[in-house]
């Protein structure tokens, strides 16, 4: 039947192939951290326990403690941010937000994840939508109007 030559179950290690889970609804995760003010990147300050406010540097792998309290801020985006008519678009904006020295084979915590940079409040926009962030409430996702 060609099965084992047609490949069939190849791995697509593209992020939005990363995205889609076989038997199961596309889903999207994203390492939340928080840009300052001054335009600088840290975990986020709700992080606990010694990890919140930790700096992550764009121009070298952040130290490995900052990276593991980041990648510990994973979460993931609701179905209706996965759906098709609009997954493409919103793994086009994450991607903006790229961090070339954090793709480095000593970066194991961030390299190939997207992240998602949230102002002071936990606050951002992605593809039309608005999303808030609290450790009371979690996520909580708008439709722009």
């Amino acid at each position: 039947m060609g099965w084992l030559s047609g490949n069939a179950g190849d791995a697509d290690d593209t992020r939005a192939g990363r995205a889609q889970v076989r038997d199961a609804p596309e889903s999207v995760e994203v390492i939340i951290v928080e840009r300052l003010d001054d335009g600088s990147l840290a975990t986020v300050s709700w992080a606990g326990e010694g990890r919140g406010g930790l700096p992550l540097p764009t121009d070298s792998v952040p130290v490995r403690k900052a990276a593991q309290a980041a990648a510990a801020c994973m979460l993931r985006l609701p179905a209706r941010m996965a759906k098709p008519y609009v997954i493409d678009r919103v793994i086009a904006d994450l991607e903006e937000f790229f961090v070339p020295s954090w793709q480095a084979k000593g970066s194991i915590w961030l390299s190939g994840e997207l992240i998602l940079p949230v102002r002071p409040g936990c606050q951002t926009r992605v593809a039309g939508f608005r999303l808030s962030y609290s450790p009371d409430d979690g996520l909580e996702v708008f439709r722009d109007e």
